[in-house]
């Protein structure tokens, strides 16, 4: 069987556009729950087949049990609250008193929260898709919420000084057209960040389709960093920075990237992270204390792949910002 996958053989739904101007030859790569994944042959960008599938809802355990947070364990929630405060105060450098803050995927909207506190007089919004994470959303004083897609959101004419999108990039379809509305909608001299699992990462080329940041169910393509600063480029914005070093997100990818490895499900302990009451069941109890254990025996090499990873600019997520031309 040949590994080559031809794009234009395709319906137009199944249509892959990356963002380097290939539209035709693919080489397949792996299979993963099922979801077949390609590689540009050019440029070597990945696509999950079908590529544009539109995400209507996620199901409320993908968000967790907690009312607040996608995790339960306390050290966790800390770890997230740090990486968001981190990601406001640079963000909040491009508010005031006559800007606008919108992040794209806003979860329960803590980031958004954050920025508001900074810069209390900023009119701050999110999109998230109708779910638990939006109904969280929506409970924090002073945020508007589009319950719905990227690509669906009405912004009507709004301008953003700053717009966020933390790992959610690649959970929306047809990543030109999401570059395209995110120039529209950004105010020159503004601000866009964007979080994105890094296809040119060591994780990715040392797990494969075993990758946690893979997740396979829901990412929809992950596309080099390279390619989107050249595309971003292209439509009128400035590359200011990347950032590589992330071991809120890095360190316990690389450890549960390797259970994945021995593990016949993917995401065990994530998925027990996200669900206390799994703990009830004598194969959660075991999977966590197992896991748990293996975990600690990963964790000084974990450490190590995140320096690696950060000293040759090849980190598992990347932080990517990009500031609208004047």
């Amino acid at each position: 069987m040949s590994d080559q996958f031809i794009s234009e053989n395709a319906s137009e739904k199944d249509q892959i556009l990356c963002l380097c101007g290939n539209s035709e030859a693919f080489a397949k790569k792996f299979t993963s729950l099922s979801y077949r994944f390609v590689s540009c042959k050019t440029c070597e960008s990945l696509f999950r087949i079908p590529p544009y599938f539109e995400i209507e809802a996620y199901p409320d355990d993908y968000y967790g049990e907690s009312e607040t947070e996608k995790f339960w364990l306390s050290p966790i929630i800390s770890l997230l609250e740090y990486e968001r405060k981190g990601r406001a105060r640079f963000l909040s450098k491009f508010c005031n008193s006559e800007s606008s803050a919108l992040d794209i995927g806003c979860g329960n909207g803590k980031l958004l929260k954050k920025i508001s506190e900074l810069k209390p007089n900023c009119k701050i919004s999110g999109i998230e898709l109708d779910s638990k994470a939006a109904r969280r959303a929506s409970k924090i004083d002073g945020i508007r919420v589009f319950n719905n897609g990227f690509h669906e959101a009405n912004l009507s004419d709004e301008k953003y000084s700053a717009i966020s999108m933390i790992h959610s990039f690649e959970h929306i379809p047809n990543p030109d057209k999401t570059i395209q509305k995110l120039a529209k909608h950004t105010a020159n001299g503004g601000v866009v960040y964007i979080a994105i699992p890094n296809r040119s990462s060591f994780q990715y080329k040392l797990f494969r389709k075993h990758w946690l940041h893979l997740d396979p169910e829901w990412h929809l393509h992950f596309i080099r960093p390279s390619v989107l600063k050249s595309r971003m480029e292209k439509e009128g914005f400035e590359f200011i920075k990347a950032k590589h070093f992330h071991p809120v997100q890095n360190i316990p990818g690389f450890i549960l990237s390797t259970h994945n490895i021995f593990t016949k499900k993917r995401d065990v302990l994530f998925n027990v992270l996200k669900d206390k009451k799994m703990l009830k069941k004598i194969d959660g109890l075991l999977s966590f204390i197992f896991l748990g254990l293996f975990s600690a025996i990963l964790f000084v090499p974990a450490i190590i792949e995140e320096i690696m990873a950060t000293l040759f600019r090849r980190g598992a997520t990347i932080d990517m910002i990009f500031q609208k031309k004047v």
